[in-house]
């Protein structure tokens, strides 16, 4: 509060696009969670900041430098002991993966960098010629099942190929009870629909089913494909954010048992062998009919736009502001009426 009334850096000030697509070079960095898509959706929404799944696609492409659980060795906080945040920002910055912005000290990012001191020799963040892997742990996705996008977690599994037919769950818990009731094979691609933002809604994590595959060895024999989100705890062949959700009548909302999946990492594309616009898509009653959450699910948007409940804010008001603030005289023209 000091610094703003001393007329220091607003919140519009610093986040600017160069800010999130930092962000986002450094989740691809950590090898991080793909929740972050929506989070920095959300917030550059509510900024008014352009910034798009497709930029998350670019910065996916920074390799992964951090050797960070769950999938590495270090805890994030092992590594704030080591040097913290400052230690990936550097390594980036020296590849050229930085961009330099305000932050909310009032210097500029490359002058607080520079004011940190050398951090003593360390395993955990490696420099970007050197990296742990050559790109981060997602990739965005189009195709039949997702026209606006969905998210494809690469981490743990090492497979950027999965086929199968589809078995369909209209809940997390219908598809436990089948996995629990081992009615799940090798080769199935798991559905989970109506978990999205407003299905849910909530969008909550599929931590349960993934962690009941793994229990039973088949973590990575399966693909889970859902318009709900995972757990950065999740191990396997993962599909999330699927939109538009099933909810607002997406496409996964067509999908059949038995219907053949196909999920191409290289080519960005999840696809179904099926004409799916013959269908009408599946309806379910609302969980939730009253409170906060009724409200939420009636207002909120794609989770490839970040899931928010709200239109893009206005363009600023400068110049109209303005001109009724301090309007200029009317004009005569030839057809006015006389004084």
């Amino acid at each position: 509060m000091q610094r703003h009334r001393d007329q220091g850096p607003t919140p519009s000030t610093i986040l600017t696009r160069a800010a999130f697509t930092n962000a986002a070079r450094a989740v691809s960095a950590t090898a991080g969670s793909t929740n972050a898509a929506l989070h920095l959706l959300a917030i550059a929404h509510e900024a008014g900041v352009e910034f798009t799944l497709e930029d998350f696609e670019q910065a996916a492409r920074t390799p992964v430098i951090a050797d960070l659980k769950p999938g590495g060795r270090y805890t994030a906080a092992e590594m704030f002991d080591l040097g913290g945040s400052a230690l990936i920002a550097n390594e980036l910055r020296a590849a050229g993966l930085l961009l330099d912005g305000a932050t909310v000290t009032g210097r500029t990012l490359f002058t607080e960098l520079d004011a940190v001191p050398k951090p003593a020799p360390q395993d955990c963040v490696f420099p970007v010629a050197r990296p742990l892997k050559p790109r981060g742990g997602y990739s965005i996705l189009y195709g039949d099942l997702a026209p606006e996008g969905c998210i494809v977690k690469l981490a743990g599994h090492g497979r950027d190929h999965f086929e199968g037919p589809a078995r369909v769950f209209d809940s997390e818990d219908a598809a436990f009870a089948a996995v629990q009731s081992r009615a799940i094979q090798a080769g199935d691609v798991v559905v989970i629909r109506f978990e999205g933002p407003a299905g849910g809604p909530g969008m909550r994590e599929m931590l349960a089913v993934t962690a009941a595959l793994v229990g039973q060895g088949l973590g990575n024999d399966v693909a889970l494909v859902t318009d709900g989100r995972f757990s950065g705890a999740t191990h396997g062949f993962m599909v999330g954010h699927v939109s538009p959700e099933a909810a607002h009548g997406g496409p996964i909302a067509r999908l059949r048992e038995g219907d053949r999946v196909r999920i191409d990492v290289a080519t960005r594309r999840i696809d179904v062998d099926a004409d799916l616009s013959t269908r009408e898509p599946v309806r379910i009653a609302p969980r939730v009919a009253g409170g906060a959450l009724a409200k939420y699910a009636r207002d909120v948007g794609s989770a490839s736009f970040g899931a928010v409940t709200s239109p893009p804010p206005a363009p600023k008001p400068t110049r109209i502001a303005l001109q009724l603030l301090d309007p200029e005289p009317a004009k005569q023209t030839s057809d006015a009426l006389p004084a």
